[in-house]
């Protein structure tokens, strides 16, 4: 007889053993549990908005889990046991934990220490995770217009913009910008195509045709992937019946891609604006008239005081109203408009105090007041009221970037450019939170990216030659000014932004005849919100006394300190007026006062460190230990910013579209 196989024996003894431990049963029940669990995470991932990141976590944790499950069902059958203790339960379920944090940790370390430099090919839309979260992001195309007369082109386009804003009403939903979409379609590329550019799994088309009292509105959606209708209707209906029309368009397309809706949502969907046709029209009129331009900007505001008119309970068109007045404000440096944008926005929130344009309009008032801490409340709630609104997202992230918070602006931001894609005004204001963080690296690979899709527009033009400044690089800068000047002659800002930069790399002289015509313009306005906010005024008094005419520089600086000191008396919280005293005691060679005003606009949100430290108002100050202390302090702000949207994951989007690489439609 032969001998018995050792290896054979060995075999049949550990089956034998993983028979009777059950280990098989154990490695089969857990992988049904983690089966399910995967399931779960897989479906409410994308509505709770989990990240790639906490998927992989979950992965490790669970392979992790099976090793240690196997462990423990080994240990109970050599005990002759099959359950597991409550004490022992705790300790699996502590040793589970305890990897996944340390997994989790590793991986944001990881993250931490790197920071993408080069970009490889690949789409924008590489921040949508999932097919869901893909079909639920939408575009809604711009309407085709059918109607007989010319003149009511606007109301196809006012119907793309209502539409598209009562689906952004839907939390489920991402609904890209109407500046997005258009930009998009205005390249004549294919829909897959337009569709891969912003990142949409459905697209809204349809057309308008309006002729006297009646319309008729078609609209379908569709699936880009597969080119399927998921729904379509034809509406022939009375003028009067438009805001039935776009609740069930809204409702329609909420329910074909299964998203869920709010009790709330539901309710201001349902809700419509105003019960007036007239007025409604009067206020699609008024929606593609430029805020910027002051003729646009003035009939704007006739004819929402005209829809008001027709309606004075019309809440939307009072907030638009508000809006429109601080851009007079902004335009013209004329305190009153700003007064009457606060007053008007506060009307529109007594007739609906939920309505976010009502506290968007109400924090820009409240901004342009130099009611700076008020605003910064007003933009919150407008944020957590509508998250889906373009304007609150560019504008509260420039607001808090600004104010010594960019972390708590950098979530809104790249909000901003995940709804607006390919617009290049979102990516500069996506660019602010990360320079106010001092990341000059990860600046400077967004900059690169813009550049890369070929984004021509004299903000990024500005951003480029900004970092070069704070990389201490003067003379870089300089010449990246003068090139602007000579790129955009036909834009304002550009001009100022130009002049700003060459002011503070020491170059006022050559440009000093055209500072002195911008400070003309409005004396009492700002000359840029940026990172170096001062008035024009002072500004004017600076080159004046350059130019050796110190009587009439002197006017300028008293005028300046009296608008300051009555301001802050009327309880102003503006650092630009802070900065505006302690430009002007520095040059006088105040010291202890431009320090102590200086401290003060530290305390009001100034960090902009950079330019500071060669500001040439602030020359005779430089060598001061406090001045070299409160650099320090405003360094150190930025690295704990920096740190805390690290650690809170607020940069992996910007990585991951650094990574992806420049993606843009060819232009035929």
């Amino acid at each position: 007889m032969a001998p018995e196989n050792p290896d054979e024996s060995f075999l049949r003894r550990l089956l034998t053993q993983f028979r009777s431990r059950k280990i098989v049963q154990w490695a089969i029940a857990y992988g049904a549990g983690a089966w399910l669990l995967l399931q779960v995470f897989d479906t409410i991932g994308p509505r709770w908005g989990l990240t790639e990141l906490m998927s992989r976590t979950l992965d490790v944790v669970l392979i992790v889990g099976f090793a240690a499950t196997l462990v423990f069902a080994w240990y109970h059958g050599e005990q002759g046991r099959q359950r597991v203790s409550g004490v022992e339960l705790l300790i699996l379920g502590a040793l589970l934990f305890l990897g996944g944090i340390g997994v989790h940790l590793s991986t944001v370390e990881h993250r931490e220490q790197t920071v993408p430099s080069t970009a490889q090919p690949g789409p924008s839309s590489a921040i949508v995770n999932t097919p869901g979260e893909r079909l639920r992001t939408i575009a809604v195309l711009p309407f085709d217009n059918y109607s007989p007369n010319e003149e009511d082109a606007y109301f196809a386009a006012g119907i793309t913009e209502e539409i598209t804003g009562q689906l952004a009403r839907i939390g489920d939903l991402t609904v890209l910008s109407r500046v997005a979409v258009e930009r998009a379609v205005e390249s004549e590329n294919s829909l897959e195509d337009i569709a891969r550019l912003l990142g949409a799994g459905t697209v809204l088309e349809g057309s308008v045709r309006m002729a006297g009292q009646q319309v008729r509105i078609t609209a379908q959606l569709i699936e880009v992937e597969s080119q399927g209708h998921l729904w379509s209707e034809n509406f022939d209906r009375e003028l009067t019946d438009i805001f039935q029309i776009q609740t069930d368009v809204a409702l329609a397309i909420g329910d074909a891609l299964l998203a869920q809706l709010s009790s709330g949502e539901r309710l201001r969907i349902e809700t419509p604006v105003t019960d007036d046709i007239r007025a409604y029209q009067l206020y699609l009129r008024q929606g593609r008239l430029l805020g910027n331009d002051p003729v646009d900007n003035r009939e704007a505001i006739e004819l929402l005081e005209q829809a008001l008119e027709l309606d004075p309970g019309f809440a939307e068109a009072r907030a638009r109203l508000s809006w429109r007045h601080t851009w007079t404000f902004r335009m013209t440096g004329d305190p009153s408009e700003a007064e009457l944008a606060k007053v008007i926005a506060l009307e529109a929130l007594k007739q609906d105090p939920e309505l976010p344009q009502g506290h968007y309009a109400l924090a820009a008032a409240l901004e342009a007041l130099e009611r700076e801490k008020e605003a910064g409340d007003a933009y919150a709630r407008a944020y957590s009221l509508d998250p889906n609104a373009d304007y609150i997202l560019t504008d509260g992230s420039f607001f808090f970037a600004s104010q010594g918070a960019p972390a708590e602006g950098l979530e809104m931001a790249f909000r901003a450019v995940r709804l607006d894609p390919n617009n290049p005004n979102t990516r500069w204001h996506a660019y602010i939170p990360l320079f106010f963080l001092g990341d000059t690296e990860r600046s400077t690979a967004w900059l690169q990216l813009a550049r890369g899709e070929e984004m021509e527009f004299h903000r990024l033009a500005a951003a480029e030659a900004e970092l070069e400044l704070a990389k201490g690089n003067p003379d870089r800068a300089a010449a990246m000014a003068r090139e602007m000047l000579e790129r955009f002659p036909d834009s304002r800002e550009a001009t100022w932004m130009a002049l700003e930069l060459l002011f503070l790399t020491g170059n006022a002289s050559e440009v000093s005849d055209q500072l002195l015509a911008i400070g003309q313009e409005a004396p009492g306005a700002w000359f840029m919100p940026h990172f170096a906010p001062r008035s024009r005024r002072t500004l004017v008094g600076f080159v004046l006394s350059e130019r050796g005419e110190d009587a009439a520089a002197n006017r300028a600086f008293d005028e300046s300190l009296e608008a300051a000191e009555e301001a802050v008396a009327n309880g102003s919280t503006k650092k630009g007026r802070a900065l505006d005293a302690a430009s002007i005691h520095a040059y006088r060679g105040d010291h202890e006062a431009a320090l102590r005003e200086l401290e003060r606009a530290y305390a009001l949100g100034f960090r902009a460190d950079f330019a500071l430290a060669v500001d040439p108002f602030f020359v005779s100050v430089r060598e001061e230990s406090r001045f070299k202390a409160l650099l320090k302090r405003m360094a150190d702000s930025q690295r704990e910013q920096r740190e805390i949207a690290l650690r809170t994951g607020l940069l992996e989007g910007y990585d991951k579209l650094i990574l992806a690489g420049p993606t843009k439609l060819e232009t035929p």
